[in-house]
């Protein structure tokens, strides 16, 4: 399996739970930066309002994703992921099978969604806060994803070019 891709699966696995959960979720990207802790990274605001169940549920959804893309996936930077997940299971008495569960029906059910933005990630190496979610509103209205995506991302890039600065930094809730 491609290891570019299979970043790209993780971390639009992370990126359509903390939507599906009502979170803010920023910029998904392959390309590390000084924030991220591996190779890729998926901007998630932890808001106050946000419980250790539900961002237990996102840092599990993205090996979900990764590991439905790629049966023999063994990704090192998940670690990071599950020592936090160890610290937030100490707070609360919900299990990790059950969450781990709920991360994975969640994937299951949006599959077809993380595949579309796992492509397009893979392609454009980032998308930025207001990019991959137009995919899931694409899906959700019933329109065609690709054709969707490929106008509203070429109106975006017009727009950026045009008038926003050279550098955005996304904000959190």
């Amino acid at each position: 399996m491609n290891e570019g891709l299979s970043a790209a699966y993780h971390e639009a696995g992370r990126a359509i739970a903390a939507y599906r959960l009502n979170y803010y979720a920023g910029r998904i990207t392959l390309m590390p930066d000084k924030y991220a802790t591996g190779d890729s990274n998926c901007e998630i605001g932890r808001c106050n309002s946000l419980k250790d169940t539900e961002w237990t549920i996102v840092l599990f959804a993205g090996f979900a994703a990764q590991s439905r893309y790629d049966k023999d996936t063994d990704e090192p930077g998940s670690l990071n992921n599950d020592k936090k997940v160890i610290a937030l299971l100490n707070i609360h008495n919900e299990t990790e099978l059950s969450l781990w569960k709920t991360a994975k029906e969640l994937i299951d059910k949006n599959w077809t969604i993380v595949e579309a933005i796992a492509e397009k990630l893979f392609v454009y190496k980032t998308l930025e806060e207001n990019e991959w979610p137009i995919i899931i509103d694409a899906f959700d209205e019933g329109e065609n994803w690709e054709e969707y995506f490929d106008k509203m991302y070429n109106r975006l890039s017009i727009f950026k070019f045009f008038y926003l600065p050279p550098t955005k930094q996304s904000s959190y809730c």
